[in-house]
């Protein structure tokens, strides 16, 4: 493929993901397609250096992360606002283990996933937020520059927190 057809292709197959990397660093709305802009200049500024060491997917996530903690460090502030929709609640329980989430509303449950989202750590925080959203274990430990054990255990340790918490505030609902 020559610069034109990557940078097509990373558009139309992979702008979903760089929509939630850039709404995982920022809330204003403004700021956000300024953001996205930026991802996308850097992008096309280096796809001439781009040398195949691993995919192009994995290649332009690690230019929208790096943009985006540059924008971060830069901007000196975390999302405040990380606009989860009540479904995505689901998509952190395991289907086994659905019924934690019977008892309290949805919106309830969001508000203390995007506690803990806002309070852990930048690569806990982004390594969850791409979970959620259905990013692959291993891409993901690809994307933030860790092994895929480490992403997998980090992933584990902040559910098993959120799971809890969402199951003590549902009892204490029934109470």
């Amino acid at each position: 493929m020559n610069k034109e057809e990557q940078f097509q292709y990373i558009w139309d197959n992979h702008d979903d993901i760089i929509n939630r990397i850039v709404l995982f660093h920022e809330d204003n709305k403004s700021l956000r397609d300024d953001l996205k802009q930026e991802i996308y200049l850097q992008i096309w500024l280096s796809l001439d250096n781009f040398q195949e060491s691993c995919s192009l997917k994995t290649w332009a996530y690690r230019i929208a992360v790096n943009t985006s903690r540059k924008h971060f460090r830069n901007n000196k502030k975390h999302n405040t606002n990380l606009m989860l929709e009540p479904h995505d609640i689901n998509l952190i329980a395991d289907k086994n283990n659905s019924d934690s989430f019977e008892g309290h509303s949805k919106l309830d449950n969001l508000k203390i996933v995007d506690k803990y989202l806002k309070n852990c750590s930048y690569i806990d925080g982004l390594c969850f937020f791409l979970y959620i959203y259905g990013e692959d274990i291993k891409e993901i430990g690809e994307f933030v520059g860790i092994s895929a054990s480490n992403v997998s255990t980090k992933i584990n340790r902040l559910k098993a927190q959120v799971l809890k918490d969402i199951e003590l505030e549902n009892n204490k609902g029934k109470l």
